[in-house]
């Protein structure tokens, strides 16, 4: 990976690279910038089995950007990033649902960098957050009446209706950004104070391997 980014993106340097298992994390920066990489610090969280097996988690990097030197060695600005990876738990279901909730939160929690007497949502100025984080559509039906229901799936594809789909987005309903019945207040049960866009694209989940738009039938396409 490392060695095809830099031939396609000569002018970009790694800043720093994080491990486990299958999993990567990697950071880089465009040399052309005149800033300074200062206090780059890294942690993992595991959440398989167990809380010790590395299949499933969450890797976290952090950095600060020193620009602007005013003479006397002191950086004029800096701003703090950081960006966490992570895998977590598949399938649809709302008990599934709640454990990628609870492993987001387990992340946080035991995912410490820099001041590791807090976790990092308050340490930073910008925190990025991805990966394959599994959220699904969620159908609300009976999983007898989910055949009948993938129909309206297909169709809104069809329609490129992707607003019928932010409003199934377990994701944006978890965060508090999603629709709610009538005069309910919404809920943030997941990393409070992140924000997400909406897609204005297709469900990229799952589609089957070399053919554009075929969706696994099994799997309800998601984002």
């Amino acid at each position: 990976i490392k060695t095809s980014f830099k031939e396609h993106f000569p002018d970009y340097r790694l800043v720093k690279e994080v491990r486990m298992m299958q999993m990567r994390l990697l950071v880089w920066i465009n040399d052309n910038l005149s800033c300074e990489i200062a206090n780059d610090d890294t942690d993992t969280e595991n959440t398989g089995l167990g809380s010790v097996v590395g299949n499933k988690g969450g890797q976290v990097l952090g950095f600060d950007i020193k620009t602007g030197d005013q003479g006397d060695g002191v950086s004029q600005y800096c701003t703090r990033l950081c960006f966490i990876s992570c895998h977590l738990q598949a399938h649809e279901g709302k008990q599934n649902c709640k454990a990628r909730n609870a492993s987001c939160e387990e992340i946080l929690s035991g995912g410490r960098i820099a001041d590791t007497s807090m976790d990092v949502t308050g340490q930073y100025h910008h925190t990025f957050w991805f990966g394959d984080m599994n959220y699904r559509t969620d159908l609300g039906v009976p999983k007898a009446e989910k055949e009948a229901a993938m129909e309206e799936v297909y169709k809104a594809i069809a329609d490129q209706n992707w607003a019928w789909f932010h409003q199934r987005d377990e994701l944006l309903r978890e965060l508090g950004a999603g629709e709610t019945k009538s005069g309910e207040a919404p809920t943030e049960n997941v990393l409070f104070g992140f924000k997400t866009a909406n897609c204005d694209f297709a469900p990229t989940f799952k589609v089957e391997r070399r053919k554009l738009q075929v969706y696994n039938p099994k799997r309800i396409p998601s984002y």
